[in-house]
């Protein structure tokens, strides 16, 4: 299992191939009205 948060570049390779399944917490996120914000400092 890896975890990346969503604010994260990333990529994976490979010689064999793989299969890749994608999870969000978005739709329980929305339903919940959580809000995500996130400031930069000196932006």
């Amino acid at each position: 299992m890896i975890v990346v948060p969503s604010w994260t570049e990333w990529s994976l390779e490979t010689d064999n191939g793989i299969d890749l399944f994608a999870f969000s917490d978005a739709p329980i996120v929305e339903r919940l009205h959580f809000n995500r914000t996130i400031i930069s400092e000196g932006a």
